[in-house]
């Protein structure tokens, strides 16, 4: 792939818009072009800018008085209008049914969006585990030592990611290495299960979600947040021994 075709694509890459063979030819490129890997980090921070940037805009001073003004009926006069003869408290009735039919859009719509990042994050995650196994890459740093692989991130990371080795429970540690998810750099830990390659993905989240199992493209996925760190789980592994290792990486 040459440097022009590269950057017409890499806008598209980093908002995981094109399909995966291509993403592949793309990353090799990548691996051997300083000058498009540059472009792609620059285009990666202004997405992180885009996403996590302070850009709320603050009322100017009674503004809210203002509203509350406009929400107030208006005055009876003399000279009544046909409309004008509804009473108060059917004005009122009225009002709360707006507010309610709007409530249950916004809810509907919330829930909506909800779903559709879900999607997103899920497609991410089984991108990420398939093109580690096409492009043999699985660890940056190859270790079935917890004490080897865990260090292998500081200073690359603003966190310190949870490392263990299961295998004594039937879930070697392989390794690990850095990847690209939800607009940030995030730790990837592999491990194994037989012939089945899992992918941990794990970064910082402040809040909690419960376990959370579903299945994209014949992978399954296992997805939590807890005790500061997310969790996504993507494996070719049936569902009850995936279930087995993340209620291990809960523990």
């Amino acid at each position: 792939m040459l440097c022009r075709d590269s950057k017409k694509v890499l806008g598209a890459l980093v908002d995981n818009e094109i399909d995966l063979m291509q993403s592949v030819a793309v990353e090799e490129h990548l691996a051997m072009c300083a000058d498009c890997s540059a472009f792609m980090k620059d285009q990666r921070a202004v997405k992180d800018l885009l996403q996590n940037g302070n850009f709320r805009f603050t009322a100017p001073p009674g503004f809210r008085e203002e509203m509350l003004k406009t929400l107030q009926p208006p005055p009876v006069t003399k000279k009544l209008r046909p409309w004008s003869s509804i009473s108060i408290p059917v004005w009122r009735a009225t009002a709360a049914a707006a507010i309610v039919i709007l409530s249950v859009a916004l809810i509907a719509l919330l829930y909506n969006e909800s779903s559709v990042n879900k999607m997103a994050a899920q497609n991410e995650v089984v991108d990420n585990h398939i093109r580690s196994l096409l492009m043999n890459h699985l660890a940056d740093v190859a270790s079935t030592d917890q004490h080897t692989v865990k260090p292998w991130f500081n200073g690359k990371l603003g966190f310190a990611p949870k490392v263990v080795d299961f295998s004594d429970k039937g879930f070697p540690l392989v390794g690990g290495r850095l990847d690209y998810m939800d607009g940030q750099t995030v730790a990837a830990l592999i491990y194994q299960h037989r012939q089945h390659v899992i992918n941990v993905f794990t970064y910082p989240h402040s809040g909690t979600v419960t376990p959370r199992a579903s299945e994209q493209r014949g992978y399954r996925i296992i997805h939590w947040a807890d005790s500061g760190m997310e969790f996504w789980l993507v494996s070719d592994l049936n569902p009850s021994e995936l279930q087995q290792f993340a209620e291990l990486l809960r523990e």
